[in-house]
């Protein structure tokens, strides 16, 4: 069983200063998204297998605003749009022998003698990213050093299924009448992530930042945590600095590690039987953006 899904985001945004306490600013994300799934499913006394490669475009777009009612007090709200993701690809299904040893589908054996390949297919994968709410407060406490806090709502709620569709699924079930879409069940809630930091200007050039935080998992049921994309409670623990090359360009730079906390087991979602478990759920993300000023 393997998954791996990655999204490149080009998020041009524009913004603009109302007057000395409010400003509003916009943009639009085009995304693009690679997908790569592997897994095998029990066929009758056969096991079936299939890798699915696709890609695709889409895009969204978002909105913020921030209100600043005094000098060291401001606030910011931002929302993104859900992104639906439709992507395209090939499916390569195969079956291994069952006990009986008996050629599956009367489909040729491969090079290993341990399998049967039943060929390549056009696969589609439907996914997508959700809709986000954030909520951010800062107050700079002295001239260099300033504490924000941040709510964020992500509606994970969306992602109830993870939907695959190619006709390899009737070959695999040795059915013509059969469905075709394979339907992994997620069933999943919205998630809410709660943080505090600081950040301190060292001088004209340079900031640094830290911070903590806590994230609940959108996993509403255990027994829903799927293998190929697990998830659990999560702690936040981040770095940052920020580089001002001059007065329109500036560098932002990011280090955090998350580290699961609660339940990382694997259970039958009909039974609710423990099958397994996670020995950490633990994750480091590094982020890096240039920002120009046209004045």
């Amino acid at each position: 069983m393997n998954a791996e899904v990655k999204v490149f985001d080009f998020n041009p945004n524009v913004a603009w200063k109302v007057n000395d306490k409010l400003s509003i600013g916009a943009g639009m994300s085009l995304q693009y998204v690679t997908a790569h799934f592997e897994s095998g499913v029990p066929v009758g006394g056969a096991t079936g297998y299939g890798r699915l490669s696709a890609d695709g475009w889409a895009w969204g777009g978002n909105l913020g605003v921030m209100w600043q009612p005094t000098e060291t007090l401001r606030f910011g709200l931002a929302y993104r749009s859900q992104v639906n993701h439709h992507a395209d690809g090939t499916f390569k299904a195969g079956m291994k022998t069952g006990p009986d040893g008996i050629p599956k589908l009367g489909i040729p054996a491969n090079t290993s003698g341990k399998g049967y390949n039943l060929g390549t297919y056009d696969g589609q994968a439907t996914m997508s990213a959700p809709h986000v709410v954030t909520l951010t407060g800062t107050w700079e406490a002295t001239q260099a050093l300033r504490l924000s806090g941040l709510v964020r709502w992500t509606n994970w709620a969306s992602f109830d299924s993870l939907p695959i569709t190619s006709l390899a699924f009737r070959q695999l079930a040795g059915n013509p009448t059969s469905s075709n879409t394979h339907k992994e069940e997620y069933h999943w809630k919205d998630s809410w992530l709660f943080t505090l930091g600081a950040d301190y200007t060292i001088n004209d050039a340079v900031t640094v930042r830290g911070g903590v935080g806590y994230e609940i998992s959108p996993v509403d049921d255990d027994k829903y945590r799927s293998a190929t994309i697990p998830d659990t409670d999560r702690l936040w623990l981040s770095l940052g600095a920020t580089w001002h090359v001059n007065n329109k360009l500036q560098g932002d730079f990011g280090l955090a590690y998350l580290k699961g906390i609660g339940d990382k087991g694997l259970y039958n979602k009909t039974t609710g039987e423990q099958l397994g478990e996670f020995n950490k759920l633990d994750a480091i993300l590094v982020g890096a953006q240039f920002v120009y000023r046209f004045d």
